[in-house]
This record gives structure tokens, sequence and C-alpha cells, in this order.
């Protein structure tokens, strides 16, 4: 059998406090993609978020819709076309939304 060897090449993982061997470039590099990284995790929190808002927004203009068709059945087909409306409205706040 033959014998393992240690790699010694320079990877992108260092063992830990050994960061200040990795060169300039790597370092740079690797904080480079640390911050995209955080920013990205940021984004995508901030469009779950919106997501969520616009989901119970919704939910809430659905349930007014109904009980004001209840009392007023004559306002049934307007009413729908308020909703419907604003509903757009927001589908298309998160549509365009840019983080």
């Amino acid at each position: 059998m033959s014998t393992l060897q240690h790699y010694q090449g320079s990877g992108l993982a260092a063992p830990s406090g050994s960061s200040n061997r990795l060169p300039a470039t790597t370092r740079k590099s690797l904080a480079r993609l640390q911050q995209n990284t955080i920013i990205q995790t940021a984004r995508v929190q901030a469009q779950a978020y919106l997501g969520r808002e616009a989901i119970f927004a919704v939910a809430d203009i659905s349930e007014l819709e109904g009980q004001l068709a209840t009392l007023c059945p004559l306002a049934t087909s307007r009413l729908e076309v308020i909703a419907n409306m604003t509903a757009l409205s927001i589908a298309r706040t998160i549509s365009d939304f840019r983080a």
C-alpha cells in the first residue's frame, strides 16, 4: 500500500488562525465573497419579508371584500374590481422590488 501524503497546496480553506499565510489576493477574494454572500442573504430576507406582508395584505383585502359584499350584495362586482386592482398593485410592487 502507498502512504498518504499531506497536501501542502494553497486551498481556499485555511486552518484556524492561519489566514495570514494566505496570499493577499486570496484574502481579498475571500473577503469580497463573504461580503457578497451577506448582501445576497439580506436581499433574500427582504424579499421574503415583502412577500409575507403582501400575502397578509391580500388576505385582509379579500376578507374585507367578502364582508362588505355580504352587507351590500349590489356592490359585489365593484368590490371585486377594487380588490383585484389592489391585489394586482401589490403584486406589481413585489415584482418591481429590487433590494
